[in-house]
């Protein structure tokens, strides 16, 4: 499957230098001269973020949740993901059906997002709130945009028999991420809001 070029170049943000831009905002934390402003733009403009709140929050660790909403909303505006029909059964013991993070947790499941094992009628938990590693991150990307992953990793940090290794080696062979200059990749590493901005 051909990559979103806007994936391609959105996931060097794990190696990238900020850049400046001058743009007009609707948060109060997103200044002109931050080097995230512009990303931070396209998403109100595509409305896959909240613009009814006053701040972005673009230093704070981004949950599953959010990583969650924001992945799928970007990839459906930019029609690389059919809007589906949400399931009214509530699929994890900590999401319930009237929670906003139902629908993009209910999707995630569906391409493959098990969560964790719980003892509750559901079986699995989501841990909504949990900030997502670079990893998780990397997992759930993938699955929303169907990409195909193959291979082992070689990062020091990186063990080969680990879940995550196939999506490091496919990210590394798609030129998608090269790692840290001591070689390791960080799996465990928290993403910031205002790195996915770019991401996404």
């Amino acid at each position: 499957m051909k990559l979103p070029k806007k994936l391609l170049s959105g996931l060097l943000v794990f190696l990238s230098l900020p850049v400046a831009f001058v743009q007009a905002h609707n948060f109060q934390d997103v200044r002109n001269q931050d080097w995230f402003a512009e990303y931070v733009d396209q998403l109100d403009t595509g409305e896959i973020i909240n613009t009814e709140v006053s701040n972005f929050y673009p230093n704070r660790s981004i949950t599953r949740a959010e990583l969650a909403k924001m992945a799928i909303k970007s990839a459906q505006y930019k029609g690389k993901l059919p809007v589906a029909m949400v399931s009214t059964d509530q699929v994890f013991c900590d999401i319930p059906t009237s929670d906003w993070a139902h629908e993009f947790a209910a999707l995630l499941a569906s391409k493959g997002i098990n969560g964790i094992t719980a003892n509750c009628a559901q079986g699995k938990k989501f841990l909504p709130t949990q900030p997502v590693t670079r990893a998780e991150a990397l997992k759930m990307l993938f699955l929303v945009y169907s990409i195909n992953i193959s291979g082992t990793s070689n990062f020091k940090d990186v063990d080969q028999a680990a879940w995550y290794s196939s999506y490091v080696a496919t990210a590394t062979r798609l030129g998608l991420v090269n790692g840290y200059p001591d070689g390791t990749f960080r799996p465990n590493g928290l993403l910031t809001r205002a790195e996915m901005s770019k991401v996404i």
